[in-house]
């Protein structure tokens, strides 16, 4: 009896059970369709913006090869034929790739560890060697390593359709070395138990591993590029030959960037030496993207110069021996319409060695105006402030080393003080454009500097001969200039460019009342009434791809330079010329190692904006000769 009573209950309760989950599924149903659809799951696939691995495939006589099987095994798996002309390229994922490369009759040894970043492309180039000892159906193909294996047939390379590329079979690829190399569901548990799940003791153990990933996802993630350069630098006097406080210099030099977003790109460098005359320079700037409405850069700068002897402090004319600069500066490109733009810009410095007035702006306006054509009317009003012996402290304008402050500089004035140069620029004219980048532009440009600086080499304050690092300055009165500047430049072939500038104008001096100790050593610095002034700069560019050599030449020709032992002023040059060559060998992936020399007899970099007579005030300055390798990434 009471088990029948005992089933009587369960059959109730199962037929309560059962009309309580069809009224629910019958309200479910009666529900709009739209709500049944938002609480359904959804899933996101991610997805990774990849990068380029592109290159020539080369055999042991430099020629090229067609039909070299190039596989990228990783993140995922990708195999390519090269081309005709030994050309390939393989689009993939973000990761890290190993390339091997095969084809039937040739050896190759190549095994390249790659990382692939997000919107980057990596060349490669790639050597195979003709075997001649084997038919074309046994000729085996060797898979490089560290230590020798077996020779392995190019069947046995050949992708395999039915092996798998998943998730889980680039998991096994990535195992350390189980017992077992099985594909079963447990191997593969352990596989994403082993350095793929976060393993947790508590907060600290949660912070630094959260910590770590987050400093190594930003370092793999982000598309560094720089360059690292160990340099030597030295002089020679014309009069003297070498200089034996001018011997050689080394120089450490770093420059790296890398891009914010959409944004722009960031940048820093910094260089230093260790000498008697030990300084370093840093720099940092953020530069928005060129096709964004207002294309703006900001950045500061900071350069310090100290002296470590006795006979650099008294040339120095600094208590303590330590001279710092430091600034910031801000520009901005204004794209009002699309035919009008508007560039304008400020920087302050500081120099600490400047008084009573250390601080100097330096603000600047220019514009662009689209006339018919390609023809445009452009313009720019300026005021630059530089202190004497800025030219060794200020970054250049272009992306090239930066090297720190190397020479010593004394004041000629009777009070041993230095006074800022001040420049006043105005132009205005009109610029032609031509396929392939060519330009014409002819300008009116109108000058007047303040207390402009001479620059006077070999002598001291006392007038007897020192090293020709050291030189002295003095400001030696005003001067304004007008004239016109014919200017042409652009490619004339895909493996040379360059410019060439005219300008010629008219100058009238006012002379200062300090500038006597200057005219005593030397006389045609110290001008006085009007004169014409005519200047001729030339610059090219060379590069040739195939054996990756660049070369840059600058040449200066002025009919009012400055020269030692004569008080007129006359025809003189100045040249800066530098040579970069590639080496056929990478020390890091994805880098190139380069040997950099340079000569120039040039004081300042003509890139920077400045008075024209500062460098034709300057007297006997000395060949500066540079060399070193740099490393670029």
């Amino acid at each position: 009896m009471r088990q029948w009573v005992r089933a009587q209950l369960v059959v109730s309760c199962g037929l309560v059970a059962a009309g309580v989950c069809a009224s629910t599924a019958a309200a479910q149903m009666r529900q709009s369709p739209s709500s049944v659809q938002l609480k359904r799951p959804q899933y996101q696939q991610a997805s990774l913006v990849g990068g380029k691995v592109q290159g020539l495939v080369r055999d042991d006589r430099g020629e090229a090869v067609g039909g070299v099987m190039i596989s990228a095994v990783g993140t995922t798996t990708k195999f390519v034929l090269s081309d005709t002309g030994g050309r390939f390229s393989l689009s993939l994922p973000s990761g890290e790739y190993v390339l091997r490369a095969h084809r039937e009759g040739y050896a190759s040894s190549y095994r390249d560890l790659v990382m692939v970043r997000s919107s980057t492309s990596i060349e490669r180039m790639i050597i195979v060697t003709r075997r001649a000892d084997a038919p074309l159906s046994a000729r085996p193909v060797m898979v490089a390593g560290i230590a020798s294996g077996p020779m392995m047939p190019v069947s046995a390379l050949e992708p395999d359709p039915d092996h798998p590329h998943d998730e889980t079979a680039w998991r096994l690829r990535h195992l350390k070395r189980p017992v077992l190399r099985d594909i079963g569901p447990a191997v593969a548990d352990a596989a994403r138990d082993q350095n793929f799940r976060q393993h947790s003791n508590g907060f600290f153990g949660w912070a630094l591993t959260n910590s770590a990933r987050l400093a190594t996802s930003f370092i793999t993630d982000t598309n560094f590029t720089g360059q690292v350069n160990f340099l030597t630098t030295s002089a020679v006097d014309s009069a003297t030959g070498w200089s034996q406080p001018e011997g050689p210099r080394s120089v450490a030099y770093v420059s790296l960037s890398a891009p914010v977003g959409r944004l722009g790109d960031w940048r820093v460098r910094g260089a230093m030496n260790a000498a008697d005359l030990s300084s370093w320079v840093l720099m940092g700037e953020f530069a928005a993207r060129e096709s964004s409405t207002h294309a703006y850069t900001v950045g500061m700068a900071y350069s310090t110069q100290t002296y470590g002897d006795a006979t650099s402090v008294s040339l120095s004319d600094i208590p303590g021996g330590t001279r710092a600069v430091g600034g910031v500066h801000g520009s901005d490109r204004w794209r009002i319409t699309d035919g009008l733009d508007v560039e304008y810009g400020l920087r302050w410095d500081r120099y600490s060695y400047v008084a009573p007035a250390p601080n100097m702006l330096s603000p600047r306006i220019g514009a662009r105006a689209h006339l018919a054509g390609h023809l445009s009317i452009v313009g720019q009003v300026a005021q630059r402030m530089v202190a004497p012996g800025g030219t060794e402290f200020l970054p250049p304008d272009a992306a090239g080393p930066w090297l720190p402050p190397e020479r010593t500089f004394s004041s000629l004035s009777g009070t041993g003080q230095f006074r800022a140069e001040r420049v006043r620029h105005f132009d205005l004219g009109l610029e032609q454009a031509f396929s392939g980048g060519r330009t014409v532009s002819v300008r009116r440009f109108s000058q007047s500097t303040d207390d402009q600086v001479a620059t006077i080499f070999g002598l001291n304050t006392g007038g007897s001969l020192w090293a020709a690092g050291h030189y002295s300055v003095a400001s030696v009165g005003a001067v304004s200039v007008d004239g016109w500047t014919v200017r042409a430049a652009g490619s004339m072939s895909s493996r040379l460019s360059g410019s060439i500038e005219y300008s010629v104008g008219s100058t009238q001096w006012t002379p200062s009342g300090t500038s006597q100790r200057a005219q005593m050593v030397a006389p045609s610095v110290v001008r006085r009434g009007s004169d014409h002034v005519q200047d001729v700069l030339t610059s090219l560019e060379v590069s040739i791809p195939e054996s990756s050599t660049r070369l840059s030449v600058v040449y200066r020709v002025n009919s009012a330079f400055s020269r030692v032992g004569i008080a007129t002023p006359g025809l003189g040059a100045r040249f800066d010329m530098q040579l970069s060559q590639a080496l056929p060998f990478q020390p890091l992936r994805g880098g190139r190692l380069e040997v950099l020399v340079a000569i120039s007899n040039l004081f300042r970099d003509l890139r920077q904006p400045g008075s024209l007579f500062d460098e034709l005030l300057t007297v006997a300055p000395p060949t500066r000769l540079l060399g070193g390798v740099q490393l670029r990434f």
